[in-house]
């Protein structure tokens, strides 16, 4: 029992240590043409078994043909997609529902995360960015994934917004320029 306890602390530190060191670095984004709706179902796909596990659907809504195709780094937007997408699982009751709906414009595009859960805590929305701040229980959460996706968001020359529901959800909206940010462009 207490070998077990000291095995379960020591990976939790080890992962705590990998995110913090993922969070610190700030890799140089890789940007290619990117199919949103792609992008998204990919996500979809990649979360299913959570999904199934936690007995919430997950379903993609496109709202608009100019969000269809992007300039931007994919493999930095799936991460945050990914982050955001297994948070709303996470957080809302069996028999609930996880949307990603794109739209966007000329200029920039909106990915945004929406569930019917119970949202979060009006003491907690100020401090859900924070480094290191979570809700969930001991051991199921370092705190870093908002943290971590906001900065790929910014780097990304974009920003995450929240629009915060009290027991009916919560959105989690990413929005990115259409056009490429100043980085590292794959030939």
């Amino acid at each position: 029992l207490a070998l077990d306890k000291i095995e379960r602390a020591v990976d939790r530190a080890r992962r705590i240590s990998h995110n913090f060191l993922r969070f610190s670095r700030s890799p140089d984004a890789i940007v290619r043409e990117t199919n949103l709706g792609d992008l998204a179902a990919e996500v979809v796909v990649l979360t299913n078994k959570t999904a199934y596990h936690h007995g919430v659907s997950v379903a993609v809504i496109s709202e608009s043909e100019a969000a269809t195709n992007l300039s931007t780094d994919p493999f930095q937007l799936r991460q945050v997609l990914l982050n955001l997408v297994t948070n709303a699982i996470q957080a809302v009751p069996k028999g609930g529902q996880v949307s990603l709906i794109l739209s966007g414009d000329d200029h920039e595009v909106s990915i945004a995360v929406e569930d019917n859960g119970p949202g979060i805590p009006e003491e907690n929305i100020e401090r859900v960015f924070e480094p290191f701040f979570t809700t969930k229980p001991d051991g199921q959460g370092t705190g870093l994934g908002l943290a971590v996706s906001r900065g790929i968001v910014e780097r990304l020359g974009g920003r995450i917004e929240i629009d915060n529901r009290p027991g009916e959800g919560c959105t989690f909206r990413v929005v990115v320029p259409q056009s490429p940010i100043a980085s590292t462009q794959e030939p």
